[in-house]
């Protein structure tokens, strides 16, 4: 009986490190996956942040062209103001010319009375 109960309990032992030792090579495994997955992780965050940093360089550099164009565009549109505001004043003391010559040649010119 002594046989039987200490066979009983090696196999209870035996069975017992195996279990263990399966236990053990599913922790390892996990924490292989895990720390693969983490690696994974941060290889994704890395290369969406570099991904990331190159849209935001081309959208500032097209913002700069877009904004330079704009002033281009501002000053070329001040610049026909400015000159439209000087072809008219230049008109205007034109006619003021004119007109002040056909005065002075009305008053010269002796009025005929019918």
């Amino acid at each position: 009986m002594a046989d039987l109960f200490q066979d009983q309990s090696q196999d209870q032992f035996f069975e017992v490190q195996q279990e263990n030792r399966h236990l053990k090579e599913t922790i390892i495994s996990l924490r292989r996956e895990l720390e693969s997955l983490a690696f994974e992780k941060e290889q994704s965050v890395r290369d969406t942040h570099a991904s990331m940093v190159g849209e935001i360089s081309h959208l500032k550099k097209t913002i700069t062209a877009l904004r330079d164009e704009l002033e281009q565009q501002k000053m070329a549109y001040e610049g026909k103001i400015y000159q439209g505001k000087q072809d008219n004043r230049d008109e205007k003391n034109q006619l003021k010319a004119i007109i002040q010559a056909l005065r002075t040649k009305l008053e010269k010119t002796p009025s005929r009375q019918i």
